[in-house]
């Protein structure tokens, strides 16, 4: 993307004067990072809202901007994270270049960026929540395309994971950062060396999830992992085996009958707990004026009974009235007195009038019994769901010590590869 195809640029330069003090140079006391404000994000994205933008890549724009307004160079790194645009100007004479030779070993580790430079990008930019939103995804990502879909052998596994691994950890990182391709791509290497185990711990629980739900080629993968010793190409290896902490050796159908309890309560717990989610929408939507329709009718209800207690009441005062009035024709010398009367007359029937009014009004207000009907279904379908989820939670609790002490035994499984066996063995 240009500048030239952001079509209000100059209005935006113009938001961006006006708002500089939302640009903060030498971020945190370090003269090669600059935040940029959520404030001023959001009022560029305002203008982003127009119908010429609607097939944008609204992010793409917003980092064209940035590198324009801050003279950045392309591979000066740009992160948006909570809003919020950060930026680190990169030096490129830190960045050595790997010969062929280093290409996959451990000099050319981090693809020539210092462990020092990505040790501070990551202490700066990532916390503990995005390193498991990230991990958790790269997970998803992994065993949906080699497992799923394209059912990866062992052999396969063994020799390529740490690779496709990687892979998926640097695209996760381009969708949300932006700048030098090769300080992402060492910082790959660096996030998933850091955090090595952790990556298989939650692919473990993505292919155990699978298992439960009987995939076919979930469970003959895992079958391998039951082999003691195979026999590949002429030659004797030793498998990774499933083991416990106690020396007991699981079995793929072993294993989902063990798992499957927990697995089926915490599926069940998160699908209960977004249709919790969506039934509260459609609650709230019924509610008039911040009450409940049940709530809405029972002031209804008691603002009619006032207001017939009023009429009664306006009523008996025009009855006296008549009856005063009636009592005064046989009389003589009290027309001013029958004149006082009338007016009162005249008022109370305007207020009755008006009485009446409001109550077809009030009436009209109630809701329908076939709202009532639906609220309270509603409500129903809420409550069950959440004695279900109480119920599924003690499972959980229950089943979790099996499920945590063979999703171990797998995560090590997965980390390993087979090994040759010498002769002696």
């Amino acid at each position: 993307m240009k500048i030239d195809d952001i079509k209000d640029y100059k209005e935006i330069l113009n938001i961006v004067n006006k708002n500089k003090s939302s640009i903060i140079k030498n971020y945190n006391l370090k003269s090669d990072q600059i935040l940029v404000e959520k404030s001023l994000i959001d009022k560029i994205l305002v203008l982003l809202k127009k119908p010429y933008y609607k097939d944008f890549d609204k992010v793409q724009v917003i980092k064209t901007i940035i590198r324009d307004i801050l003279h950045l160079k392309e591979n000066d790194l740009i992160m948006i994270k909570k809003g919020s645009i950060f930026v680190k100007v990169f030096d490129e004479t830190k960045k050595r270049k790997i010969s062929k030779d280093e290409a996959n070993t451990v000099a050319g580790r981090f693809n020539g960026i210092p462990e020092e430079d990505l040790e501070l990008f990551y202490n700066e930019y990532f916390d503990q929540e995005d390193i498991e939103y990230l991990f958790d995804s790269v997970a998803n990502n992994f065993v949906r395309k080699y497992f799923v879909r394209s059912h990866i052998s062992n052999t396969d596994y063994e020799k390529n994971v740490f690779g496709f691994i990687q892979n998926l950890i640097l695209k996760e990182l381009q969708e949300d950062f932006d700048g030098d391709e090769d300080f992402y791509i060492g910082f790959a290497g660096y996030i998933f060396r850091k955090h090595f185990k952790m990556a298989f711990e939650y692919i473990s629980d993505y292919i155990l999830r699978e298992a439960a739900l009987a995939n076919k080629h979930i469970l003959e993968f895992l079958d391998y992992y039951s082999n003691n010793v195979i026999v590949f190409e002429g030659r004797k290896y030793q498998v990774p085996n499933l083991e416990a902490e106690n020396g007991l050796r699981w079995h793929a159908l072993s294993m989902v009958a063990r798992i499957k309890p927990y697995i089926m309560a915490q599926e069940y717990i998160s699908e209960a707990s977004e249709m919790i989610q969506k039934i509260d929408k459609k609650i709230e939507s019924l509610y008039i004026d911040g009450l409940s329709p049940i709530e809405y009718n029972e002031k209804n209800i008691k603002l009619a009974k006032e207001i017939r207690d009023e009429i009664k009441e306006c009523n008996e005062d025009m009855e006296k009235i008549y009856d005063l009035l009636h009592t005064l024709d046989k009389k003589t010398n009290v027309e001013s007195k029958k004149k006082e009367l009338e007016c009162e007359l005249s008022e109370l029937r305007e207020e009755l009038k008006e009485l009446k009014e409001e109550l077809v009004e009030v009436r009209r207000e109630i809701v329908e019994k076939t709202t009532i009907k639906k609220y309270e279904k509603l409500l129903q379908e809420k409550k069950t769901f959440q004695h279900n989820i109480i119920v599924r939670s003690k499972v959980l609790k229950q089943s979790r010590e099996s499920y945590m002490a063979i999703r171990n035994s797998l995560t090590k499984a997965l980390m390993s590869k087979k090994h040759i066996l010498r002769k002696e063995d």
